[in-house]
Order: C-alpha cells, then structure tokens, then sequence
C-alpha cells in the first residue's frame, strides 16, 4: 500500500485590517509607515495631530492661575497680602513640614473667627456695660496672628477699629466703612484667598511630578 495522501487545505485569504476610528487622540501609529510617528507626536486615521487631553492642566497653565491669584492678593489697593511678608512665610515650607503652611492657614483661620465672634459678644452688649478693655486685647492678637501673613488691610482695620474703641464709639464700630462687620468681611476674603491659593501650590507640584 502506497503512503496516503494528506488532504489539501485551502489557504484562508487574508482579511484587510479596518482603520481606527478617527479623533482618537491615544491610537498608536508606530506600525503606520509613512504617519510622522518620528516627531513624538500622535496623529489619528487623517493624519491630524491630537490634541490634549480636556480638562488636564499643564504646568504653564496653573503658575498663570498662580500668577493671577498673587497679582489680586499684592495689589496695592485691595491691601490682601504683603508680597515681601508672605513670600518669607512660604519660604519657611520645607520638604520634611509639607503641611506646614496649611497648619498655620487653618489654625489662623479658627482663632480668626473665634476671635471675631467674641467681638460681636462683646459688641452686642448694651452701650454702657460693653467691656473696651477686652475688646483692645482681642483686637490686638488678631492684628498680630494677621500679620503673620503680611495681611495689611485685616491689621489696619484691627487699627481703626481700636481707635473706635478708645473714641467708645460704638455706632461707628457695629455699623460703618471701619466697623466689625467690614473687618469680618476681610478675614473670610483672606481666609478663602489663602485656602485657593495652598490648593493651586499642590496642583502645580502635582503636574510637576507627572509631566
């Protein structure tokens, strides 16, 4: 008996690969010859560069929010912050302390508002039995705790408002361009001012780190 014959196998035509959808900014073209994929940058099916990603930052962007932030906070006319006090503040951050700054944000925050609630008791008493003692004292320590950030306009209301308190003007200080009410309205603009701009300094160290 002869060797037997294997059977014949027709060969399978080989179906064309579909092109990838157009618009897709991550498609791979490093087998496209002829794509430009040599210049590091993707190119969909039409040959059209992508574009980023929407909503990713890049380093540029957020120090331009940066750079606008500080240029309302050292403006000369809203008195927000002192450009010289507040850089020498976050200098003091240091790799081993990364929360440092934002503990002292938060703890100037709190005792800033218990302070200004204290005020509104003390201020809340009739005319003749308001203590101006205390409210000295008290206006005092939050002029200092502000100047730790370089806040010009908190600390010259605290000012104005204890030349009130010597003048025992109580209209002025409950109601007015210098009263309590002004100057709570400052703390919290410093407060949210100093909150936004810690949370724009880790965005940028964290775009950093991935670019």
């Amino acid at each position: 008996m002869g060797p037997k014959k294997s059977p014949s196998r027709k060969s399978k035509s080989k179906e064309p690969t579909p092109d990838p959808p157009s618009g897709l900014g991550d498609v791979d073209n490093t087998n496209n010859k002829g794509g430009g994929g040599d210049d590091g940058k993707d190119e969909d099916a039409g040959g059209k560069v992508s574009s980023p990603k929407a909503g990713k930052k890049t380093v540029e962007m957020i120090q331009n929010e940066i750079a606008m932030l500080e240029k309302q906070a050292y403006d000369t006319k809203s008195k927000l912050l002192n450009e010289s006090q507040f850089s020498e503040l976050l200098g003091l951050q240091s790799e081993d302390e990364p929360e440092f700054i934002d503990e002292i944000i938060e703890m100037y925050t709190a005792d800033a508002r218990s302070m200004l609630d204290e005020l509104k008791t003390l201020y809340s008493a009739k005319d003749k039995e308001i203590d101006f003692d205390v409210i000295r004292g008290t206006l005092h320590k939050l002029k200092g705790s502000s100047s730790t950030f370089g806040a010009d306009g908190v600390t010259e209301m605290c000012d104005q408002l204890r030349e009130l308190c010597i003048e025992k003007n109580v209209k002025d200080a409950r109601e007015g361009p210098n009263s309590l009410v002004e100057l709570e309205k400052r703390v919290e603009i410093l407060a949210e001012f100093l909150t936004k701009y810690m949370e724009k300094l880790k965005e940028l160290a964290a775009a950093k780190n991935q670019s």
